[in-house]
């Protein structure tokens, strides 16, 4: 619903080409109004991704003359999120830990993939919601490591997520294998935490970001991983798709975070 809705939408507009872009009716209206503003035709369906991606599909099959484009699922979109990995690398050679947020996984497996092939030292820290940690469990399960049983209960709150755009039910399949190899350690955060991390972005370093970018901040300053001081850590902050209200939100949940905090 974010960057790669807007990103389709305007390449199709350059091309001359009709878009539709299927998101789930919980979609920000931020998201939503600025596809519509790359042209494209915008189709709300069920209450989440998967809802909405399952529409799009079948739509698909009803229309051969259609081409589906993938938000995660698909080795090229995986191929050009693995580009940010390159820039990071070009910008900060010695960097320790780079900390991305995993919705489908494409993010992660593209960026992840791109690190561990030119810099295998680096640690890829995988940052799950804790409204929605369906890949971050199957990622512990998988790995027969131990994981904090207090999310799957916290997962059940009839919430619509801050990290929106991280709010996946289930693992993408093409996606899921890369995250297994190369990301080394797998986090939840909280809403608050996360509403936390987006004031702290806002009033500290004058950076809007949306739940799930903010979700990899949240995951360094509130410690969900252990590392050493002075270690040089990368957050992938991906997607400034908030709307006001919402940040208003957070800025006052975290007024005293922000007082007691010293960053």
């Amino acid at each position: 619903a974010g960057n790669h809705s807007q990103g389709c939408s305007l390449s199709a507009q350059l091309c001359g080409m009709k878009c539709i872009v299927y998101m789930p009716q919980t979609a920000p209206g931020s998201k939503v109004r600025a596809t519509q503003h790359y042209g494209a035709e915008v189709r709300q369906i069920g209450q989440s991704f998967d809802e909405a991606n399952e529409q799009c599909i079948k739509d698909c099959q009803a229309n051969p003359d259609w081409t589906f484009v993938p938000p995660f699922d698909c080795n090229e979109v995986i191929a050009g999120q693995g580009t940010i990995g390159l820039e990071v690398l070009e910008q900060v050679k010695d960097v320790d830990y780079i900390v991305i947020a995993v919705g489908g996984g494409g993010l992660a497996a593209g960026v992840g993939t791109a690190i561990k092939t030119l810099s295998p030292k680096t640690k890829v820290i995988a940052v799950n919601a804790a409204l929605r940690p369906a890949t971050y469990l199957k990622y512990k399960q998988e790995k027969k490591l131990p994981y904090d049983e207090s999310v799957i209960e916290y997962s059940k709150k009839p919430l619509k997520p801050l990290a929106d755009g991280i709010a996946d039910i289930n693992p993408g399949k093409v996606t899921f294998p890369y995250v297994l190899k190369v990301v080394d350690d797998f986090v939840v955060v909280s809403e608050e935490e996360i509403a936390n991390a987006i004031a702290l972005l806002g009033e500290r370093m004058k950076i809007i970001v949306e739940g799930a970018g903010a979700s990899t901040v949240a995951a360094v300053l509130f410690k969900k991983f252990e590392y050493p001081k002075g270690a040089k850590i990368v957050c992938v902050t991906s997607g400034g798709n908030i709307e006001l209200s919402r940040f208003s939100e957070c800025c006052e949940i975290s007024k005293d975070f922000l007082i007691k905090t010293n960053c």
